[in-house]
């Protein structure tokens, strides 16, 4: 009698993109991301490593996932992003948030990392209001010693 165990497995495949004013700035960066997964309950080591680099140009593929696992991706270098966005096949995902692998089928995830260039100088030096509000307090203080003095002056 041969008794043979047979498991599925799925696919997870991470995508990068960077978006803002900034975008253009960051196309080569290498980000990291981090997977970790539960399968009925308990952690299993990731087949290949958790813990991976990400660019624009290569996606990250997790294989041999079992299926009905539970999976949370992390990015772990963000590259400073003003903000980061995960969405599993288009529907926005949570911090945190875990996604279940399916048998035979390649779950897609994408990690957006949003960059943008600093507001643009007003124009106004802070050296300059520094003096002149300076300025005007001591008028300020002048002006009052000056009414004092003459009101002590006349009683």
């Amino acid at each position: 009698m041969t008794i043979a165990n047979t498991f599925t497995a799925g696919t997870l495949s991470v995508t990068k993109t960077v978006s803002g004013t900034a975008a253009s700035d960051h196309v080569d960066d290498v980000f990291g991301v981090s997977l970790a997964c539960t399968w009925y309950g308990a952690a299993f080591a990731i087949p290949g490593g958790a813990d991976r680099d990400l660019t624009v140009a290569t996606p990250v593929v997790y294989t041999d996932l079992p299926t009905d696992a539970q999976c949370v991706l992390t990015e772990t270098r963000t590259g400073n992003a003003n903000q980061v966005t995960v969405t599993s096949d288009h529907a926005l995902l949570t911090a945190g948030a875990s996604v279940t692998i399916a048998a035979d089928t390649t779950l897609g995830i994408n990690v957006d990392n949003r960059f943008d260039k600093p507001l643009a100088a007003t124009g106004v030096n802070g050296r300059a209001v520094t003096l002149v509000g300076a300025l005007g307090l001591i008028a300020m203080l002048g002006g009052i010693l000056l009414f004092l003095g003459r009101r002590r002056r006349r009683a």
